[in-house]
């Protein structure tokens, strides 16, 4: 059931996606040709075109992405809607009902970045490398060699950070839900103080953290440091990493949460 629950909601958002996505890479190539065709820059009026195309060059990739992020949050939110009565009516659980539109939104949302990430670097000719200060030069982060660890270390990051927001707003909309009244607005209060709220209590925890390690075993503070320094790209990994799971155990006490709200009664008109 969840497969065709997918099905249906890839081929709902594909009618929206399919020609953003074709018409950013035709853009793209438009773009790309003009700046082949065209003279370098010399006098101010040139330089000013020359701003004006550099921002349509970042208009034409951010439009990607804030398009599929946009649809997957109006996606969501419309499972309070009309849509609602016939999506809690359909002979499956509350839980894969949340994974589906869980699961296009994130699938979706990755494929965009990727593609703007490509139309960037097709469009700058530039490669799309993260430079990292290492040993007095610049070292490109790789997924193999000696910056492996930074590299998946921060790809699992940036993932966790994508899950656990589609995650945040599935929870606000669940939360919103409760409303009988006024639900756009209960929904945006609870995503302002789910935010802030997790926000707070990450710095705080991160504080008590940094604090107890000062305090109670400097030694072991020193030693941690050293090794950090010794080996950067493992440490940023580690890092990442740590903050990845901290996310992933958020993130899970929020579906909880958005699980059992859904259960419940909601105001679907």
């Amino acid at each position: 059931m969840l497969r065709k629950l997918m099905k249906y909601d890839l081929q709902s958002m594909a009618r929206v996606l399919l020609p953003a996505w074709a018409g950013a890479v035709l853009l793209a190539l438009l773009l790309a040709g003009m700046q082949v065709l065209l003279p370098p820059p010399q006098g101010p009026w040139q330089m000013t075109c020359s701003l004006f195309y550099g921002l349509a060059m970042l208009a034409v990739v951010a439009a990607v992405s804030v398009v599929t992020v946009v649809l997957n949050i109006l996606r969501t939110y419309g499972m309070l809607g009309r849509s609602g009565y016939l999506m809690f009516s359909l002979p499956v659980g509350t839980g894969r009902l949340m994974l589906s539109r869980f699961l296009c939104a994130v699938g979706t949302t990755a494929v965009s970045l990727v593609l703007t990430v490509a139309l960037l670097a097709a469009m700058t000719g530039t490669a799309p490398l993260a430079q990292m200060y290492a040993d007095g030069g610049d070292v490109p982060i790789l997924p193999f060699g000696e910056t492996a660890p930074a590299f998946w270390g921060l790809m699992g990051l940036l993932a966790a950070i994508l899950c656990f927001g589609y995650v945040l707003i599935l929870a606000c909309v669940a939360i919103g839900g409760q409303w009988p009244q006024r639900r756009l607005i209960a929904t945006a209060i609870s995503y302002l103080a789910l935010s802030y709220g997790l926000g707070l209590t990450a710095t705080l925890m991160i504080a008590l953290l940094v604090s107890a390690l000062q305090f109670s075993n400097a030694a072991l503070l020193k030693d941690l440091s050293i090794w950090i320094n010794s080996n950067i790209f493992a440490g940023v990994g580690l890092f990442a990493v740590g903050i990845a799971l901290i996310l992933a155990a958020a993130g899970g006490i929020l579906w909880v949460i958005a699980r059992r709200f859904l259960s419940k009664r909601l105001n679907l008109a």
